[in-house]
């Protein structure tokens, strides 16, 4: 399924609000002068308050492109999915270009 490469200027949360950030980047592929992220690497996830008290701290995706790569490894797109350690929520891209699709 094709989806838009998440860059550095993208945003995503998790089911509690909290936001997530990538922790590696593709310096070699820039989209729209924003920096693209490799998938293996954790995400960090702050401000997740959930209310069972157990937050979402980093977030992981299982999901990545197949196709386009960077440095053989695979880059993380808004079709991707991701989920969070602690309360297995899932990591939402809610604002990703829209230039580059990938799958």
């Amino acid at each position: 399924m094709p989806g838009s490469l998440l860059t550095t200027d993208s945003q995503t949360i998790c089911a509690h609000g909290g936001q997530g950030q990538p922790t590696a980047l593709a310096t070699r592929v820039l989209v729209l002068g924003a920096p693209a992220v490799i998938a293996p690497p954790p995400w960090a996830v702050a401000g997740c308050s959930p209310p069972s008290g157990t937050s979402d701290v980093t977030a992981s995706w299982s999901t990545a492109t197949v196709r386009v790569t960077s440095m053989s490894l695979p880059l993380v797109f808004s079709a991707g999915s991701a989920t969070c350690a602690g309360t297995g929520s899932p990591l939402t891209p809610i604002k990703f270009q829209m230039r580059v699709i990938a799958t």
